[in-house]
Formats: C-alpha cells, structure tokens, sequence
C-alpha cells in the first residue's frame, strides 16, 4: 500500500487581488462620504445665513417701530457724528 504524504502549505497574508479590491471599496465609501460632507457643509451655511437675514429683518422691524422709520445711510460726503 502507498502512502502519499502532501505537505500541506499554509497561506499567510493577503494576496494583491484581495488588497486592490480593498483599496477601492474604502475609496468608494471615502469619495462618498466626502460627497456628503461637502453637501452638508453648504447647507449649514445656508441656514446660518437664513439666521441671520432674520435676526437683521428683527433687527429693523424693531428700529422701525420705536422710532418711526428705517435707519439711512449718510450721505456719501458727510461723516456721521462720532461722540468720543
């Protein structure tokens, strides 16, 4: 009776296929989130900016009302009164 012996060989580490896919499934799900971060960044400063026009509209309701009118610009060749 013959007795084959196979050596046995072990595999250790990752093979370049197993890595290149790797590589670009975290650079999918990079380019996606930054996508998302850029979309976010935008519509944080939308609504800052909605923020303020509103504190600014407040702003003038308010000046309007307890004086009577809007507040104007001075005249291009006047300096306005600065009390020091």
């Amino acid at each position: 009776m013959a007795v084959f012996h196979m050596k046995k060989t072990r595999e250790e580490g990752f093979s370049l296929v197993e890595l290149s896919i790797v590589l670009v499934i975290i650079g999918m799900i990079l380019s996606v989130g930054v996508g998302l971060m850029n979309n976010f960044s935008k519509q944080t400063k939308i609504t800052r900016e909605k923020a303020n026009l509103s504190a600014i509209k407040h702003s003038l309701t308010s000046y309007a009302l307890s004086r009577g009118k809007l507040p104007a610009p001075h005249p291009p060749n006047e300096l306005p009164y600065v009390e020091l």
